[in-house]
């Protein structure tokens, strides 16, 4: 089951575009320290699976869908100065990767 005090919500993509499988989401709480949080929606089986939360804060991240795998990368922003981010604070680098069903954290 899904919960969330969302203040906003959107559908990041559809993977693969052709016959979706998986959906990336961003989902905002409107807290000020946070812009918002990652999840995907798995719909690939007869029960949709949804991951936990993941993600730096940052809500730009590089996406890729490749052989089955949806990678989302998010750049480093941990030395962003906080007048440059506005009342955001974005962490380190990441990438994750999701396959089969399990979502994995890289770095």
């Amino acid at each position: 089951m899904f919960e969330s005090q969302a203040e906003f919500g959107t559908v990041e993509g559809k993977y693969p575009r052709a016959n979706p499988k998986l959906i990336l989401l961003n989902i905002g709480d409107g807290a000020l320290a946070c812009a918002g949080h990652f999840y995907i929606v798995d719909v690939s089986k007869n029960k949709p699976a949804i991951t936990d939360a993941f993600g730096n804060c940052n809500t730009a991240p590089k996406i890729l869908y490749k052989n089955q795998t949806l990678t989302v990368k998010f750049p480093d922003g941990s030395k962003i100065p906080a007048e440059d981010s506005g009342a955001y604070r974005y962490g380190a680098a990441q990438t994750w990767n999701y396959r089969n069903g399990k979502l994995r954290k890289l770095n």
